[in-house]
């Protein structure tokens, strides 16, 4: 079976003010379905111990989210992420979304969703063996929204993932820049899968909410 990793019960959201602070007192992590921690989320969902299979480098990947951003935010902010170097989604400065796999060829999505509306992301990354064969794929609200070719291989990453940020912009410092990217919007059912998501699974998952 797939390696997976959750965030939340399906009952209520995350939310996050764009600062690095979050108002929610405790945020479950499940691993394959079993709660394995709580985290405080006190600058995003900082998330540890999981599988190497999702450091992403050549091997199949999704990172699925619901999310809602605000319209009066323009800045580049990260919803998830695992660095610049493995994968990372976030919203751009004109509230598109932007899935770079680490592989190049970041997909961006043809319309806006910094709308004050729930939306469902799902960033896909079908590898079939070798690198230079994969293909990335973005999907919005269970539709594939953009795809592209695997141009090389991504360095991958050592740190861990934020959920409501970058870790590599985050109060650590990345050259100098701090608490940098960090979302201000909700999230919820979070999820990763060390497998690549077909078109009709993300779509059931979409209506399903």
């Amino acid at each position: 079976l797939p390696i997976y990793a959750a965030v939340g019960s399906p009952s209520y959201s995350c939310g996050f003010n764009g600062l690095g602070t979050d108002a929610t007192n405790g945020i479950t992590l499940y691993n394959n379905g079993v709660p394995f921690a709580t985290n405080a989320a006190s600058s995003g969902v900082m998330i540890t111990n999981l599988s190497p299979a999702l450091n992403l480098t050549a091997s199949p990947i999704t990172a699925l989210f619901w999310f809602k951003g605000s319209p009066e935010d323009s800045r580049f902010q990260t919803m998830l992420g695992h660095s610049d170097n493995s994968w990372r989604a976030s919203l751009n400065q004109n509230g598109k979304i932007q899935f770079n796999p680490g592989e190049g060829g970041e997909l961006t999505s043809s319309g806006t969703y910094n709308d004050g509306n729930w939306h469902l992301a799902a960033g896909v990354y079908l590898n079939a063996g070798a690198v230079v064969t994969g293909e990335d794929f973005l999907y919005v609200d269970g539709v594939l929204n953009a795809s592209g070719l695997v141009t090389g291989a991504a360095t991958g990453s050592t740190t861990n993932t934020l959920l409501g940020g970058a870790p590599d912009y985050a109060p650590s410092g990345n050259g100098g820049l701090y608490r940098n990217r960090f979302f201000a919007g909700r999230l919820a059912h979070v999820a990763y899968f060390t497998n690549a998501l077909s078109s009709a699974q993300i779509q059931a998952l979409y209506w399903l909410r």
